[in-house]
């Protein structure tokens, strides 16, 4: 019983991050979005992205720099478990 009970609270934390998570993401423009994207996901540089987007490296690092600032604006008390977004996208 103690099992399933720690498995429901644990899927309950994980429904809870995905929330937030998401919350933070719908703060972004679809062109942040995927920029974030290329960057995290698909694990590409700023060169990288700068080539796909055709533009100068300098603005995709600036933009880059920019959306993980809006992102981290997620409020503390709206995230129990330490900004979950920092933690993701550190």
């Amino acid at each position: 019983m103690g099992e399933l009970m720690n498995q429901a609270s644990l899927r309950t934390r994980a429904q809870e991050e995905q929330d937030i998570v998401v919350a933070a993401l719908k703060q972004l423009t679809n062109q942040e979005r995927v920029i974030l994207g290329l960057h995290f996901y698909e694990g590409l540089d700023v060169e990288e992205i700068a080539q796909i987007l055709n533009q100068p490296a300098g603005k995709v690092e600036t933009w880059l720099k920019q959306i993980l600032s809006k992102i981290r604006l997620v409020k503390p008390d709206e995230d129990p478990y330490g900004n979950i977004v920092n933690q993701i996208f550190g």
